[in-house]
């Protein structure tokens, strides 16, 4: 290889393995040569990363460059080529090489000043998981993790940018990937994933992404929720990223498969998120401007699609901090009662037989319960009957008709065996229906709203609380011997000739209270008021 003289390096003659160890001299300034004369040479080492080059003199120069990189990172455009050449490096033949390159990767990161070539050596660190031979992955892995720890910004900024990017879907789930594996122990200290991670939400349209990608942000530290302002501003911030993904009023429509799969998403991921203390004026926005409108207008008369809208509304209502929306929320939530009485009364003049006409209640128990508890939140909002007399008929109709059907649902109940799926399905239309009723009842005083003893309901579309049975208790039973035979049984007749054990309904069906309503919430067939003791308590 030839050395020309005017570039100021008279380099011998000799084969590129000399010529290499040459420049490395001069670039280490070893010669006395100028400044100029330094960069000139590393200029020079950085060729041999094309594959034409000597395996040697590739070796030698995937070796120096790193090395060097330091002194060269102030001069942009030679530091840009030096992660160019490395990254030729990294599509080398040689598995050392490559190897040898990808462990070097991440000091090369630490020592650049720019951000642009940061994210490419990690956006390459990223890419290289797809990596096929067992060890270098595993270096790729290790590397990634380096170059993460030290440059949490720029890793954070990489990876959600390249999770939220659909155009090239295997990087994406790539990124995603190492995200739900690493993301947390890695980068979960640091601020910028998860504000990386609350931005990337709002460019994600796949609910499957979204699922795969909440746990984790979720999971923060930074994101516990609580009386820290700052963790509450993130996941108010994560709530109103997921908010305004929701659909708009003009796609909410039955048969928008897209907008009735994101409507099913939400409710989970917002009560989770809202248990944590967030802000829930965005949810409550949405759902008195476009949600609840759409119920009023039949642009959804699916009832799993309201049923979805209303629970969104029940769990915005009894958030922990009090939204500052409920004055225009409220309106819409009367508005919306009226329209379901006014359907369950047409409903039974039109049928054939009204006394077997079934009220969808799982629609009616969320809209009753989210203006009730809106109401009680909202103490500057009028509830006497003269501000609001067109609720009043509404109120009594649902009341009555959830007195006559609570009477059918014990009787259905207990046709069935305790514990089958005909079962667990009756007792939770009962407690649909029961909570209506109680509900309405109290808001029929309507004065009473503010008292300080509001309804006993438990929220039907929460999970059953079944306590587990003591292993000292199963075994002290299975002791029993005949002498004890006469011990009278905890259990009573339900109507239908068979024995309920009270012990395992109350832990059951026991009063547990919500960690998040404004009141006690809990179930119970009768009056709140009216009972008295502990479930199994005898009467003295």
């Amino acid at each position: 290889m030839s050395v020309n003289a005017a570039n100021g390096l008279a380099a011998p003659e000799g084969d590129d393995v000399q010529l290499i160890y040459y420049y490395y001299e001069v670039a280490r300034g070893l010669t006395g040569g100028t400044a100029d004369d330094a960069a000139t040479a590393y200029s020079r080492i950085l060729t041999f990363s094309a594959p034409t080059a000597d395996k040697k003199a590739r070796t030698l120069a995937n070796s120096f460059i790193p090395d060097l990189f330091a002194a060269f990172a102030d001069r942009q455009d030679l530091a840009s080529r030096a992660v160019e050449s490395m990254i030729d490096f990294c599509e080398d033949e040689d598995t050392k090489i490559r190897m040898g390159t990808i462990k070097r990767l991440p000091d090369m990161a630490v020592h650049s000043h720019s951000d642009s070539d940061k994210e490419l050596i990690i956006d390459i660190l990223i890419q290289l998981l797809q990596a096929q031979v067992p060890a270098e992955l595993q270096i790729v892995r290790s590397s990634l993790e380096k170059a993460a720890v030290q440059l949490p910004a720029v890793a954070s900024r990489q990876l959600w940018a390249l999770a939220s990017s659909t155009k090239e879907p295997v990087l994406q789930e790539v990124a995603v990937s190492w995200i739900t594996a690493s993301g947390k122990s890695i980068l979960g200290s640091a601020p910028e994933f998860g504000g990386g991670g609350i931005a990337a939400v709002k460019n994600i349209t796949d609910v499957k992404m979204l699922g795969r990608l909440l746990p984790t942000l979720l999971s923060l530290q930074s994101m516990k929720g609580g009386d820290d302002e700052g963790s509450k501003q993130l996941l108010t911030d994560l709530l109103d990223a997921l908010v305004a993904k929701a659909p708009e009023a003009s796609l909410l429509t039955d048969s928008d498969a897209t907008s009735q799969e994101y409507i099913a998403f939400l409710p989970k991921w917002v009560v989770n998120i809202l248990s944590r203390h967030a802000s829930s004026n965005s949810l409550i926005k949405y759902l008195a401007s476009t949600a609840v409108p759409a119920i009023l207008n039949k642009t959804i008369s699916d009832p799993k699609g309201q049923i979805h809208i209303l629970r969104l509304s029940v769990e915005g209502c009894a958030s922990v901090p009090a939204s500052t929306e409920f004055g225009i929320f409220i309106p819409k939530l009367k508005d919306l009662v009226i329209f379901l009485a006014q359907n369950l009364e047409n409903d039974k003049k039109l049928a054939s037989n009204p006394e077997s006409l079934e009220c969808n209640w799982a629609v009616l128990e969320p809209a009753v319960i989210a203006i009730y508890i809106a109401i009680r939140r909202a103490p500057s909002y009028p509830i006497s009957t003269d501000s609001s007399p067109d609720l009043t008929p509404a109120l009594r109709a649902i009341c009555s008709e959830a007195q006559l059907a609570i009477p059918n649902l014990r009787r259905r109940l207990a046709q069935h065996k305790p514990e089958s799926d005909e079962a667990i399905k009756a007792e939770k239309t009962r407690l649909q229906c029961n909570n209506v009723l109680e509900v309405a009842r109290e808001m029929l005083k309507l004065p009473a709203l503010r008292s300080k003893n509001p309804p006993q309901v438990r929220f039907s579309w929460r999970p059953r609380a079944v306590a587990p049975v003591p292993a000292a208790a199963v075994q002290k039973k299975q002791k029993v011997g005949p002498s004890q035979a006469s011990v009278p049984s905890q259990t009573q007749p339900n109507g239908s000739g068979k024995k309920v054990n009270l012990k395992r309904r109350a832990s059951e069906l026991g009063r547990q209270p919500s960690p998040r309503t404004p009141e006690h919430v809990s179930d119970g067939g009768t009056r709140a008021g009216r009972r008295r003791g502990g479930a199994g308590r005898k009467r003295k």
